[in-house]
């Protein structure tokens, strides 16, 4: 059966209406968007702002909304050292509600000009053959446990990691006792690069850093969070420990002295001292500090683990999250070294 394949196209997006709190002005946006529908929950996109109009832009301004949703926090910014342009990407932490998606991207300009450009996209599974007898089924009864399990090996034949992984967990959640789809929500969870655990309202994202020297003892995860509660949390970073190989390490408190710990704890070599030190001044990533988060307040930052024993398989970060000074939870993720 023929697969459905995510083409993407660069869209040269219309202005929309704006909010009626400041004057408006037009601006130039090259969306990197899916073709409708997608069977994905987790779709993403890509964006670029020209350097001429990401040079206007108020620094801390760029907003995305998501059904009305503030998803900022998921929202990366990063300046092509080349063009100067502004190179923008989404990938949603949460899956996205079935049916139609409106996404918007709003900001200031330095001379006090807003701007807002918005689009949609619909996400209907059925769309695919492999997932639409399932999804039909599912969609009549949402707690129809074969059909949803049907789909997470569908989407698991795919490689539609995430997309799998929730199927799984929606199992779970509505029979605990379903010993299969449990083994495999965490058999995929733990092979995701990026993955999200929720707690009373806030959303909590890991992912490995995308600079990753190979048969280095340090393992660099960036840490986005967002707080979607009434109450005010606390994400413990000087708490956070890493388990692996039955060994326990706490965060590292300062990057750029790890390095030279390393070396003369003869954990690296002199080569792979030289390396490292390189690469960190290069990146220079800043780490991330005990943090409050009031309601409806998203935090970024970075954490380093020291990996103490090499040729370990698989870690795990432990970051305690703080909730009203009444308690502590534990957030576990667990990942494959690759």
């Amino acid at each position: 059966m023929k697969r459905l394949s995510l083409l993407f196209a660069v869209i040269i997006l219309l202005v929309m209406p704006g909010a009626a709190w400041g004057a408006q002005e037009d601006i130039k946006i090259n969306l990197l968007g899916p073709s409708n529908p997608s069977i994905s929950r987790f779709l993403g996109f890509k964006a670029v702002i020209p350097a001429g109009v990401a040079s206007r832009i108020r620094p801390g301004s760029l907003r995305l909304l998501v059904n009305g949703e503030d998803m900022t926090f998921g929202l990366q910014q990063v300046i092509d050292p080349g063009t100067r342009d502004l190179m923008l990407s989404f990938t949603p932490g949460v899956p996205l509600p079935m049916g139609k998606v409106v996404e918007s991207l709003t900001g200031q300009m330095i001379d006090g000009k807003n701007f807002s450009k918005q689009w949609y996209f619909i996400i209907d599974p059925s769309a695919d053959p492999d997932l639409a007898f399932s999804a039909r089924k599912v969609k009549k009864n949402p707690e129809n446990i074969a059909a949803i399990y049907s789909m997470g090996k569908a989407y698991e034949k795919k490689f539609m990691l995430e997309d799998a992984a929730l199927c799984y967990k929606q199992v779970v959640d509505i029979d605990p006792n379903q010993k299969k789809a449990r083994a495999s929500y965490y058999n995929i969870f733990k092979r995701l690069d990026r993955k999200v655990l929720e707690v009373e309202g806030l959303n909590v994202e890991v992912a490995r850093y995308p600079f990753q020297s190979a048969n280095l003892p340090l393992i660099l995860v960036q840490v986005n969070a967002y707080n979607g509660d009434e109450k005010r949390m606390v994400i413990d970073a000087k708490g956070a420990k890493m388990s692996a190989g039955g060994e326990t390490s706490s965060a590292a408190s300062s990057i750029s002295q790890f390095a030279g710990k390393a070396y003369s704890q003869r954990l690296i070599s002199a080569e792979q001292y030289a390396k490292l030190s390189y690469e960190l001044e290069k990146k220079s990533p800043s780490l991330m500090v005990n943090s409050m988060l009031m309601p409806g307040m998203y935090v970024r930052g970075m954490m380093a683990f020291p990996l103490m024993i090499p040729g370990v398989k698989e870690f795990t970060i432990i970051l305690p999250v703080n909730i009203e000074n009444t308690r502590t939870e534990y957030l576990k993720f667990p990942f494959q070294v690759k």
